[in-house]
C-alpha cells in the first residue's frame, strides 16, 4: 500500500457504497411501494455493478472474464491477494455477472431497451425483478413478430451473495489502508472518510433479521 493506490480508492468506496445502501434499501420493498422508485433504484445498481468488478467480454470465446490490469487489478503489485479473490467471486457469481451485463448492455445503448416489468416479493423471498429485454427491430424480427428476448429476473439471494463477497474483499483492501495509515502516522480527513464504515458491517445488516425492518427505514417517507 502507498499514497498513490489510498488516494486511488475513494471513488470504488463511494460506488460500492451506495451500492450498498440501495440494496439495503430494495430489501424493505413491499407491494404498496412505488414500482416507479424501485424501478430506478434497481437500474442503478445494475449500472453499478460492473464498476467495481474488472471485467471484459470475449468475442471469440463468448465468455467474460477478469480483466488484468483494468480498475483495482492495476494496484496488484502492493495487493497480491486482489486479482486471485476477484477471479474467485467473479466465477462463483458469474451466471448473475452475466445477467447484469445484459440488462446493463440494453439499457445503456437504449433506455427503453431494458424494461423492469415485474417485481416479486413475500415471505420468503426479499424481491426479484423481471426484465424485459427487446430486441433490435430488423426485417427478420417484424416478419416473425419477435418483440423481445426471454424475460431476466434478478434475484435477492444471488445479489446478496455477490454484494457480501464484493464487501469482504473491500473490507481487505481497508484493512491495508489502515496498517499504511498507522505506519506513517498520516491522519486526514480523506482517510477518515474511506475508512469511516468497514464493509462488512454492511454483510451484517444483510445477516441480521432486521434487515427488511431496516430497508423500510432507509426509504423516503
Amino acid at each position: 500500500m502507498n499514497r498513490e493506490i489510498a488516494n486511488s480508492l475513494s471513488g470504488y468506496f463511494e460506488v460500492l457504497y451506495k451500492l450498498n445502501v440501495d440494496i439495503i434499501s430494495l430489501c424493505g420493498l413491499k407491494e404498496y411501494d412505488q414500482f416507479g422508485f424501485y424501478s430506478g433504484k434497481i437500474f442503478d445498481v445494475i449500472q453499478n455493478i460492473p464498476r467495481i468488478i474488472p471485467y471484459k467480454y470475449c468475442k471469440s470465446k463468448k465468455i467474460y472474464y477478469i480483466a488484468k490490469g483494468d480498475g483495482l487489478i492495476e494496484f496488484e503489485y502492493a495487493l497480491p491477494f486482489i486479482k486471485t479473490d476477484y477471479e474467485t467471486i467473479f466465477k462463483k457469481h458469474y451466471s448473475f455477472i452475466v445477467k447484469v451485463q445484459k440488462i446493463r448492455n440494453k439499457y445503456e445503448h437504449k433506455i427503453h431497451g431494458a424494461k423492469h416489468i415485474a417485481t416479486d416479493y413475500g415471505n420468503y423471498i426479499l424481491f426479484g425483478f423481471i426484465f424485459e429485454m427487446l430486441k433490435e427491430e430488423t426485417k427478420e424480427t417484424k416478419d416473425n413478430n419477435e418483440k423481445a428476448e426471454n424475460p431476466i429476473e434478478i434475484c435477492a439471494g444471488e445479489m446478496l451473495s455477490f454484494i457480501k463477497d464484493i464487501n469482504a474483499l473491500f473490507s481487505k483492501i481497508q484493512n491495508e489502508v489502515k496498517q499504511y495509515v498507522f505506519k506513517n502516522n498520516n491522519s486526514a480527513l480523506y482517510y477518515d472518510r474511506i475508512l469511516r464504515v468497514d464493509f462488512m458491517e454492511f454483510n451484517e445488516i444483510y445477516e441480521s433479521k432486521l434487515l427488511t425492518s431496516i430497508g423500510k427505514i432507509m426509504q423516503p417517507f
